[in-house]
């Protein structure tokens, strides 16, 4: 993993977004080997001003524009890390979004040759009490890699409270979980394997949860209504 920055973003959260900034966040971007990269904005405890979920299309816009010029939208994976929540959690979103090239000459999402994105969409990728954002992206470096147009096609939660999640990326399957004694592998899956893989982790749900039948009706939902 190569990381291209990891500091404090500035930027404007006008009708342009320039780069003379008013507002902060925090920005971990790093390259994998499959030459996809990984943009993670953080929200920061001590700029209340703005939450990065409203303006992270322009956000986007302009980390692109500054960072990844001419690399394809089908290679970057975002997220969005926001440190705390009500619930005193930490938690990190797969965000997803539309894009269109900017053809007018400016400054940040405007300039010429680069791209614009907009509608964006959150999926709850993870969660945990605290969250080293680094070591994160390290640790689910063969997952996140393969995120690019991923979509969540099965949730579930345990006896004992916690999440599972299965996301359908690039090429394969992929499962996170919060439960810390779950074992999961970072590693992808086809459906046969994945549909052991979750048959064999019984013992973490209720007796009554046929897996085999959730996880498949929630795949075939999954790929029907999602466009997978």
């Amino acid at each position: 993993m190569k990381v291209i920055y990891s500091g404090t973003f500035r930027f404007k959260a006008g009708p342009v977004a320039l780069k003379s900034a008013n507002y902060l966040c925090d920005l971990e971007l790093v390259e994998y080997d499959n030459e996809v990269r990984c943009v993670m904005f953080a929200e920061r405890n001590d700029d209340k001003t703005i939450s990065i979920t409203n303006v992270c299309d322009r956000m986007a816009s302009l980390v692109y524009a500054e960072y990844l010029p001419g690399v394809p939208e089908n290679k970057i994976v975002w997220l969005e890390c926001y440190p705390f929540s009500r619930s005193d959690k930490a938690y990190i979103d797969l965000l997803q979004f539309d894009s269109e090239v900017v053809e007018t000459e400016g400054t940040g999402p405007g300039t010429l040759g680069t791209l614009r994105f907009y509608r964006p969409r959150w999926h709850r990728l993870f969660e945990a009490n605290h969250i080293d954002r680094m070591e994160f992206l390290k640790t689910h470096a063969n997952m996140l890699k393969n995120l690019c147009k991923a979509q969540v096609i099965f949730e579930l939660e345990d006896k004992d409270g916690y999440y599972w999640r299965v996301l359908a990326g690039l090429d394969g399957l992929f499962i996170i979980t919060s439960n810390p004694t779950a074992e999961v592998p970072d590693r992808r899956f086809d459906v046969p394997g994945m549909t052991e893989f979750i048959k064999g982790k019984s013992k973490f749900f209720d007796a009554g949860i046929d897996l085999e039948q959730r996880f498949t009706e929630e795949l075939i939902n999954g790929f029907l209504n999602k466009g997978l």
